[in-house]
């Protein structure tokens, strides 16, 4: 008797889980990460008339100031005497900027997955920013990014950012976790 039981009930719950699968295949957020190293934008791609609506928009205030007293290099003294000499950093501040940005966008974007948010991701980036923004990304989140453009678009019209978006992006696998 307990066994039927336990048998519908996951007959059940297996078909419930089937149908919100198919629902969500129907009807899918698609957002899109139009960014580069000094700004994000973040868009939901409306289904019922198709258009961008913005959503976020995000700033890096420190790429945009490289060059200046801020890149001075590190010093070391020497061990006998009083001479300083400059130590060369393997990464810059500016590469470290960048990486902590992309960082910061990849921890929103999971964050957003995780709450169903959107179910397709369209990344729109410069190859360089786009290569950053892959090293931060985990395996469901890269398994939601239905196309990815490389083009910077950051300062462009929404309607001419539009232009530029694949026709309708596949459905990404949902998580069962």
């Amino acid at each position: 008797m307990r066994s039927r039981v336990r048998e519908r009930s996951h007959e059940a719950s297996a078909a419930i889980s089937r149908s919100a699968r198919q629902q969500r295949a129907q009807a899918s957020n698609v957002w899109v990460l139009v960014a580069d190293r000094a700004r994000a934008r973040l868009f939901e791609l409306t289904s019922e008339n198709r258009k961008l609506m913005e959503i976020a928009c995000f700033d890096n205030p420190d790429a945009q100031i490289h060059g200046t007293a801020k890149d001075r290099l590190p010093r070391a003294n020497e061990s006998t005497s009083s001479v300083r000499h400059a130590i060369e950093p393997r990464t810059t501040m500016l590469e470290r900027s960048i990486d902590r940005f992309a960082r910061s966008l990849s921890d929103e974007l999971e964050n957003e997955r995780t709450l169903r948010r959107y179910d397709q991701l369209i990344l729109v980036a410069p190859p360089r920013f786009r290569g950053a923004l892959h090293r931060h990304f985990d395996k469901l989140l890269r398994s939601c990014i239905s196309a990815e453009i490389s083009l910077d678009l950051t300062t462009w019209p929404v309607e001419r950012t539009f232009e530029h978006l694949p026709p309708r992006p596949a459905a990404c696998e949902p998580d069962d976790a």
